[in-house]
């Protein structure tokens, strides 16, 4: 499965923007040969659910309108400040949670670690150089009282989350499988 991880860091992300490093010193893979797995010494095994976000994103043909990265830090922070700018055209907005009903293909976001307390209004106190730790996944299905997410490196893996609906149709405060971590905002796409 390293190689198609390998394929999200590849198609979808741009790591530099998380570490200043090039893709190829955080892959498993050896540079000159892709068949071979490099030593646990210099596999960094980095989280790629970022990446595979990207990757889904540009698959899905999101083009220049979607800011990818390695860390899911850049298009949160990029859709909060489409959502600053009333004349803003961008195509991936932040909206609060406690407003608006998810849609398919929207980004729910959520604070982790360090930041795991994060909110809409309080995200940027935990921005360090423009970094602060956080996951996104996207938003595949939608039922009555529950959307259904699909995220990576979630247990290691390419996994569904169920988050259940209030009877106004949102989602709650926390994320369904880390209950600590809080939705920082569902990333509004405005794509056809």
């Amino acid at each position: 499965m390293f190689r198609r991880v390998g394929d999200f860091w590849s198609e979808g992300a741009d790591v530099s923007g998380r570490t200043g490093r090039s893709q190829v010193d955080f892959g498993n893979l050896d540079r000159d040969n892709p068949e071979v797995i490099v030593p646990d010494s210099r596999n960094k095994n980095p989280p790629w659910s970022a990446a595979f976000i990207s990757f889904v994103a540009k698959t899905a043909g999101a083009g220049n309108r979607f800011k990818y990265s390695g860390a899911h830090a850049t298009y949160i922070l990029a859709a909060l400040d489409a959502a600053a700018n009333s004349n803003t055209t961008a195509k991936f907005i932040a909206r609060r949670h406690t407003q608006q009903r998810p849609q398919i293909g929207d980004l729910i976001a959520c604070g982790r670690e360090r930041a795991k307390t994060a909110t809409f209004d309080t995200v940027r106190d935990f921005v360090v150089e423009g970094f602060f730790p956080s996951h996104c996944d996207f938003v595949v299905e939608i039922g009555d009282d529950f959307v259904r997410t699909i995220g990576g490196n979630v247990g290691h893996s390419v996994a569904r989350k169920n988050w259940p609906l209030n009877t106004q149709g949102r989602i709650g405060d926390k994320d369904p499988q880390s209950p600590t971590a809080n939705v920082i905002c569902i990333i509004d796409c405005l794509l056809p």
